[in-house]
């Protein structure tokens, strides 16, 4: 019996032993998953600062290109504009060659009729 008591005491020692490496071990993993969580942070805030750079980029390109495509089409106004203008003055152009020309027809037949009188 006392053989028995003197293992049972011995692989409570051990037992004993097991639960304190056991206990070491926790205490390490806590500290892991404390490091773990932290550098999990660390990535996001990294994530977020990238993302927001990468969105300022996208932002300035965007309002460049469409302050190029305003002056584009600024100018294309500029142009439309000179056309319309040109067309105007053309239209008004050969409306009045159309005025002077029926005027000299007229004329011509006035004078046909004047030639015709004339003997």
């Amino acid at each position: 019996m006392k053989q028995d008591m003197a293992g049972l005491k011995q692989e409570f020692g051990g037992m004993k032993q097991d639960m304190a490496g056991l206990k070491q071990e926790f205490g390490s993993m806590k500290q892991d998953m404390t490091g773990l969580r932290q550098e999990l942070r660390d990535t996001k805030q990294e994530l977020r600062d990238e993302i927001r750079s990468v969105e300022n980029s996208v932002l300035e390109e965007i309002d460049r290109v469409q302050e190029m495509v305003e002056n584009r089409l600024d100018k294309q106004d500029k142009r439309i504009d000179v056309l319309e203008q040109y067309y105007r003055i053309k239209k008004a152009d050969d409306e009045n060659m159309s005025v002077v020309l029926k005027l000299v027809l007229d004329l011509k037949e006035d004078v046909d009729v004047l030639k015709a009188k004339i003997p």
